[in-house]
């Protein structure tokens, strides 16, 4: 399975309710790739604490014909032992799973965890983009 938007968050930031780089932004190591019609991340279990997104920026990329959504990269430690990280959920807090917007899902190599860091390096810092 491919990273994709999830349709809520693409809805609330065509809206202007969600807006990146305002408020909190976070990313979530899950051990199953959701759906992409959640509009909530109740149904996606946290491997770890999850990470508070930096740096993040909105570039017009007119050579490319896109927008970037670009932050820095995400890392968790002591990620405890006995799970498989295959996808990583952006997502905006607002408090509470059942009221958090999902933005966008990684999907990433399955990594077992083994009390170590984990890191995830985005391509040159891009989380997401918006093109034709």
């Amino acid at each position: 399975m491919a990273s994709y938007v999830f349709n809520e968050g693409a809805e609330e930031i065509s809206k202007g309710t969600v807006v990146w780089g305002t408020g909190t932004f976070k990313a979530r190591l899950a051990g199953a790739l959701p759906a992409s019609t959640i509009t909530d991340l109740q149904a996606v279990t946290a491997i770890g604490e999850d990470a508070t997104l930096s740096s993040m920026v909105i570039t017009k990329d007119d050579a490319g014909n896109r927008i970037l959504f670009e932050a820095g990269n995400p890392s968790w430690s002591s990620i405890a032992t006995g799970s498989t990280i295959v996808g990583v959920v952006f997502y905006e807090d607002n408090g509470a799973d059942s009221s958090h917007v999902p933005v966008c899902v990684h999907d990433v190599t399955d990594t077992p965890t083994n009390g170590g860091t984990v890191s995830l390096t985005l391509s040159s810092g891009i989380v997401f983009k918006l093109t034709c």
